[in-house]
């Protein structure tokens, strides 16, 4: 699918596998499609779990990545980005649409130029990069900022806002 960025994806791979030789150390875990579908990426190993139904099941595949990958070029609002950051797993992506709103460049994730595979390898060579326990700190982080962006009671009071905001408009467009 073009807008997810998959072949985005394969060429940021094929840079980050130039730079790092030590890839037994790096697998790619797939889901949301076909799960007897396989695939060679790049010469990783690829593990592909197809369509997760379960909340649990979905925790717990962000909960033991190290980091999620989301190389769209179109997303709205950034769904798996926030389930990952809320999961303490951080986000490389593209700092374009609904992405900027979820991932805080180097503090819950990596945004990479919009569309630039040789920038999405960057962010990925950051963070193999990276010592355990900062990449712990970067989760945290972005469990943290999901849990007070996206809060209930916070969502509630933008949502009764809005409505009372469009009443108004209503009202001063009737008298």
């Amino acid at each position: 699918n073009w807008s997810k960025g998959f072949d985005l994806l394969l060429k940021a791979l094929a840079i980050f596998k130039e730079q790092k030789k030590d890839l037994w150390i790096v697998k790619l875990l797939l889901f949301g499609g076909d799960k007897g579908r396989e695939y060679n990426i790049q010469g990783f190993e690829v593990i592909n779990i197809g369509h997760i139904y379960c909340e649990d099941a979905l925790a717990e595949v962000y909960s033991v990545s190290s980091i999620t990958v989301t190389p769209s070029r179109i997303e709205s609002f950034a769904q798996v980005a926030a389930e990952s950051l809320s999961c303490e797993t951080p986000v490389v992506a593209f700092d374009y649409s609904g992405l900027q709103d979820i991932v805080v460049h180097k503090e819950t994730g990596y945004l990479a130029e919009p569309f630039d595979p040789k920038s999405l390898a960057i962010g990925l060579l950051w963070f193999y990069a990276m010592a355990t326990e900062e990449r712990k700190k970067i989760g945290e982080n972005g469990r943290k900022f999901i849990q007070e962006k996206f809060e209930n009671e916070k969502i509630g009071r933008k949502f009764l806002s809005l409505y009372n905001e469009i009443s108004d408009r209503q009202q001063k467009l009737e008298n």
